[in-house]
């Protein structure tokens, strides 16, 4: 069985799966930072686009994400401090030019029910 790419030590099945099939929705912001995670490392790229806004939104290029899926390996996840709208991460790569993180402070917004990711701040 697969571990959940989110590092949650649970099983894909049991954790971001169920998000990102449509099967219930995240109930906290870390979650849903947690299951798009897993979505960009699973290449369900769909999903990484049904949970933005702008001005998150305005940047994301769903075609542009598909012809490159191949060209990045996403190793880690690691969730430093999370709050009810704010999620603070480092996301580890491995693309073409090496290893790299990416370290953000996301910030999200419920609205009617669902969680979305508005924008971030790099480090």
């Amino acid at each position: 069985m697969m571990k959940c790419p989110c590092g949650s030590q649970r099983s894909y099945r049991d954790c971001c799966e169920k998000f990102i099939s449509g099967k219930a929705l995240p109930e906290t912001a870390e979650e849903l930072m947690r299951s798009r995670y897993s979505a960009f490392a699973t290449h369900q790229y769909e999903y990484i686009a049904d949970t933005m806004l702008p001005p998150a939104a305005n940047h994301f290029d769903l075609a542009e994400e598909k012809a490159t899926a191949g060209q990045i390996q996403w190793i880690k996840l690691e969730v430093i401090k999370s709050s009810i709208n704010m999620v603070e991460f480092r996301a580890y790569f491995r693309d073409n030019n090496g290893d790299g993180v990416i370290h953000e402070r996301s910030r999200f917004v419920r609205k009617k029910g669902k969680w979305y990711y508005v924008d971030g701040m790099h480090f």
